[in-house]
């Protein structure tokens, strides 16, 4: 079994964080070690994840990918994944993980993240998102040989992660990411649905919906700067 060292950025999250956290400590195996980045939080969240036994770490610098890159400094396990604050992981989410990374080949994993609202047709507009673009990536990954990760349910050995320089400080860092991951040879990328994480859509309900799918589209075309990219965003 791999050691998973899990990553939450955090900032402000003291409504969601503990839900989060417990979908991780009730895996089948209980994580190597959670680490929750405070990027700047002025609620309890540092102070909750500290109750529950988290690794605390602050990064100074505004923005989620210098959290996750905070994080991933600090971590000592194998496997790095990357969880956002208002994620709750399925309960066999690491089984499913290790399984994939079983295989020699596989140098990182995205999961598939379903979004959940009281609304009904609210819920079914949001997961049209999720069926385009897990659909885009299960399509470049058939044709191309190359998958396209999601920053919110992401997985990578964490050699592989410090080898191409972590997440860039741009919106879309999943994409940017994963292009700098297609430059490795020996390894490739993988889909599990699985690794299933429910997933809050604060995005669109703070933003809107088209509002929304235009800011990262725009940011997947071109490297667009994080400044000014609120966590409420994802």
């Amino acid at each position: 079994m791999y050691r998973f060292s899990f990553i939450i950025p955090a900032y402000n999250e003291e409504s969601c964080i503990a839900a989060c956290i417990q979908s991780m400590q009730a895996q089948c195996e209980m994580p190597y070690e959670i680490i929750v980045v405070d990027n700047g939080c002025s609620d309890r969240t540092s102070e909750i994840a500290n109750q529950m036994g988290c690794v605390i770490v602050r990064e100074q610098k505004q923005g989620i990918s210098y959290a996750r890159n905070k994080g991933a400094e600090i971590a000592t396990g194998d496997i790095l994944c990357f969880i956002d604050a208002d994620g709750v992981l399925f309960k066999n989410w690491m089984f499913a993980a290790n399984s994939c990374f079983s295989k020699a080949n596989i140098g990182a994993v995205s999961g598939l993240s379903i979004y959940t609202h009281p609304n009904f047709l609210k819920a079914i507009l949001y997961n049209q998102y999720v069926i385009v673009t897990n659909a885009g990536a299960l399509i470049s990954r058939l044709l191309f040989s190359r998958m396209i990760f999601a920053g919110n349910n992401f997985a990578i050995r964490k050699e592989l992660f410090h080898r191409i320089g972590g997440y860039e400080d741009v919106i879309g860092e999943g994409m940017w990411l994963s292009r700098r991951f297609w430059q490795l040879k020996d390894f490739t990328g993988a889909f599990s649905p699985k690794m299933l994480l429910w997933n809050s859509p604060r995005g669109f309900e703070h933003f809107g919906f088209l509002k929304t799918l235009s800011y990262w589209v725009r940011g997947t075309i071109s490297r667009v700067s994080q400044k000014h990219y609120t966590y409420k965003s994802r």
